[in-house]
């Protein structure tokens, strides 16, 4: 196994996401076991360095430190725009949230305790921002998120408690 600063699964695989040696690394599971990692991104223009966390789709979303987006498919790099940009956009996000069957891309923001919900369009590789929510109810630092597609329920986790948010 790789060393890395987020994991998902996807399928019948593990990713790892390794921004110290930019790259995703790949992990398949066999009958009884997992094979020996393989490299996902194949393009050397791909600049991982600044990932802070990913989602998997069947594309692979990965949030920068800086608040930018990357969409990779196949390891290649997908060219797409966020249409609509929000006024303030994230300036220290953390956490990248979406997946297969869900019609949103979540990014969570602590430094300004914010949620930044992005729209995937049905006709192109293109985002829509759509909304962003406001968590001023919340004890301590936001560290994670998740959201339960079938009940329309956000899932926050600080450093001391959970907070289950209905919007």
């Amino acid at each position: 196994w790789k060393n890395g600063v987020d994991i998902k699964t996807y399928s019948t695989r593990v990713y790892i996401l390794d921004s110290l040696n930019n790259q995703i690394w790949r992990n398949t599971r066999t009958r009884d076991s997992y094979g020996s990692a393989q490299a996902y991104v194949s393009n050397t223009g791909v600049d991982l360095t600044k990932a802070v966390s990913f989602a998997v789709d069947g594309n692979v979303w990965i949030l920068n430190s800086d608040g930018s987006i990357t969409k990779l498919l196949s390891g290649e790099p997908v060219t797409f725009e966020i249409k609509k940009a929000p006024l303030t956009e994230p300036t220290s996000p953390t956490k990248i949230y979406t997946e297969l069957e869900l019609n949103q891309v979540f990014v969570l923001d602590p430094t300004s305790n914010k949620i930044f919900v992005y729209t995937k369009s049905t006709k192109d590789d293109n985002l829509t921002y759509s909304s962003q929510y406001l968590i001023d109810s919340v004890n301590g630092k936001l560290v994670d998120m998740f959201y339960d597609k079938n009940t329309d329920t956000t899932y926050l986790l600080t450093e001391t408690a959970l907070y289950k948010i209905s919007f």
